[in-house]
């Protein structure tokens, strides 16, 4: 027996191997699609949570956070400079600051090292952890879900 070139065949069936490989072995940058009722897209999974899903602290307190909201001038969206996401309010994922903001605090969703990130909920379901903590899942990156609801504010 002994070692041998690869034909282009068998070649070919290494790369597609390793390139499955490769695709298994990636974290997860949304909920899989068991969670939200969709496919792996995640634009239909944002939108799925657009105007339904609501952010909860793991603080002793579960602090409500604010709603996953398109709408700019909903007083409860993450994105409402003058609500929920004023970067002023103690409440606020967007007050970097704040304990529920920033990269330090153990609550905060943009904290990488998080051990209890805010949590997203649709009604009392439980759908995934809004962190930037690639260890916690289901994980939905907070940075790529504003990036979302602000290119589709109205």
């Amino acid at each position: 027996m002994g070692l041998h070139k690869l034909t282009p065949s068998e070649l070919d069936e290494l790369e597609k191997f390793i390139e499955e490989l490769l695709r298994r072995s990636q974290p997860q940058l949304t909920p899989p699609p068991a969670v939200f009722g969709a496919p792996p897209n995640i634009d239909l999974d944002f939108a799925y949570l657009d105007g339904r899903a609501i952010i909860v602290a793991q603080d002793p307190e579960r602090t409500y956070l604010g709603k996953i909201s398109s709408n700019r001038y909903d007083p409860d969206s993450i994105i409402n400079e003058y609500g929920r996401g004023s970067k002023f309010r103690q409440d606020s994922i967007m007050n970097e600051h704040g304990k529920f903001g920033g990269t330090y605090s153990q609550y905060s969703p943009f904290n990488p090292y998080a051990l209890n990130p805010p949590k997203v909920f649709v009604g009392s379901r439980f759908v995934g952890y809004l962190t930037k903590n690639t260890a916690k899942h289901p994980r939905i990156d907070p940075d790529a879900l504003i990036g979302y609801l602000r290119s589709r504010a109205r």
